[in-house]
């Protein structure tokens, strides 16, 4: 089953708890092929983000879809 990584940047200020969708400047969703993948996924395409980590930090979250979030995983 497919796994949704949610990858969120938040600003370094942001307690890493209060770092969620609605706060992040910047939320990408990948797809890996299962949950071993996921970390993975979302190290490399957090890794190729253009701005650096200057005042940003990178938070990844792995979850399955549901049926009644749909793709929105664990947020």
């Amino acid at each position: 089953m497919e796994t949704v990584v949610l990858i969120l940047t938040c600003l370094a200020a942001t307690p890493q708890e209060a770092c969620t969708r609605q706060t992040a400047v910047d939320v990408r969703e990948v797809l890996a092929d299962n949950p071993m993948q996921c970390a993975m996924a979302g190290l490399s395409t957090a890794a190729s983000d253009p701005r650096g980590s200057a005042g940003l930090f990178t938070k990844i979250i792995c979850a399955r879809p549901t049926m009644e979030e749909g793709r929105n995983g664990g947020e």
